[in-house]
């Protein structure tokens, strides 16, 4: 009696639950599903309770992607948001891949950064329902830290098959913008969608054998349609699908050693900790990305410019002093702001605006006005 419950000490403790022997380390019992039967461990470092299991990083990959969302259609045109709720050309700088930018430009932030980045409504719908259920779970099957492994691995690995498949086919060399170029946009968010879902498969491959049955069926289903559908024609975005889904298996599976998944070592915890901060640092770089630089703000500010010297071309015969003065003044604001595009028309420009400060006749205002809007067209 004494060696058996000397072995039991060693082997592990009793299930509240059920009553039988599990591994201390033990998530849950795989019997009758009781979470932490040896107790949960008090955190103790920062790591511990940053991957603590009350913690939930699956909600708060969700919360990133529909900030990032909101700011992509915050910064969208006004008059281009009527076309795309999500702008797929800002969204394709956040996180779109291209081969020229990641292997050319050397950004590879861009692997990262597309797993929090959706383009469409129905990809940030799906990648929520699926993190919300799926990721939840898989959350509390193999632990907080594995959870975050294995969706930023899982959509990084989804990404550079996207990028090599794609310069093996001579394919993908610019960003895919556009409602018809589909997940090609982003293909990095629907990736780690698909990651989650394959550790979903992963799971219920160690578990029993009827169910095992149906997880490799589902997988058989969705290596064919990758590999009708995926390769002839080029569809990138379905093979960068099926790699994060082998990747997800293989990591769930891993997690998973005899069917009971174990509590997370401190190793996990860096790993996680490590991806989590690669992948924050990725998503605000591309972020910045969205700051416009003196190219862009020129191009937006020349519309502005161009309706100002339509006004001043079209103004009353009787335009006083002040409002030339007012003019001037709107001129020289928008016009640093648009340039003029060629060295005629920025001279065109301060010559316009001269006149109107030196309070000219408006038969010289608008000749002045018509050359520039000549200089402008042609920039144009």
């Amino acid at each position: 009696m004494d060696g058996s419950v000397n072995e039991r000490d060693l082997s592990g403790v009793s299930c509240p639950g059920c009553g039988r022997v599990v591994p201390r380390d033990a998530l849950f019992c795989s019997t009758c599903g009781h979470p932490d039967p040896a107790g949960v461990p008090e955190p103790r470092t920062f790591l511990e309770r940053l991957f603590a299991s009350d913690r939930t990083f699956a909600r708060a990959f969700v919360m990133a992607a529909m900030m990032v969302a909101l700011l992509i259609v915050m910064l969208d045109p006004e008059e281009r948001r009527a076309q795309e709720i999500i702008p797929s050309a800002l969204a394709a700088r956040v996180g779109g891949l291209a081969t020229s930018a990641v292997f050319g430009q050397r950004e590879a932030w861009r692997c990262l950064a597309g797993e929090l980045v959706h383009d469409s409504v129905l990809a940030l719908a799906a990648f929520a329902v699926v993190l919300l259920t799926f990721g939840r779970m898989v959350e509390r099957t193999l632990g907080v830290a594995r959870f975050v492994i294995l969706f930023v691995l899982s959509g990084c690995a989804g990404s550079l098959a996207w990028l090599l498949v794609a310069r093996l086919l001579g394919a993908g060399a610019t960003l895919a913008t556009g409602p018809t170029a589909g997940p090609d946009v982003v293909p990095g968010g629907m990736a780690a969608t698909w990651g989650v879902i394959g550790a979903v498969w992963g799971i219920g491959l160690r578990g029993v054998p009827a169910r095992r049955r149906t997880v490799l069926r589902q997988i058989g289903l969705l290596a064919f349609i990758t590999l009708a559908f995926g390769i002839w024609p080029p569809r990138l975005a379905l093979v960068s699908n099926a790699v994060s889904t082998a990747t997800g298996i293989a990591l769930a599976y891993s997690f998973v050693p005899a069917g009971v998944p174990r509590r997370e070592g401190a190793h996990a915890r860096r790993v996680a900790f490590t991806l989590l901060v690669g992948l924050a640092g990725s998503a605000g770089r591309g972020l910045f990305a969205l700051i416009p630089d003196a190219e862009q703000t020129a191009r937006a500010a020349r519309p502005l410019l161009r309706a100002l010297v339509v006004k001043i071309r079209d103004a009353p015969a009787d335009l006083d002093r002040a409002s030339k003065a007012e003019l001037a003044r709107a001129l020289a604001d928008v016009g640093a702001e648009a340039g003029g595009g060629t060295p005629e028309a920025s001279g065109a420009c301060q010559q316009l605006h001269d006149l109107l400060r030196d309070g000219a006749d408006v038969a010289q205002l608008r000749a002045a006005a018509q050359v520039l809007l000549d200089f402008l067209k042609k920039a144009d």
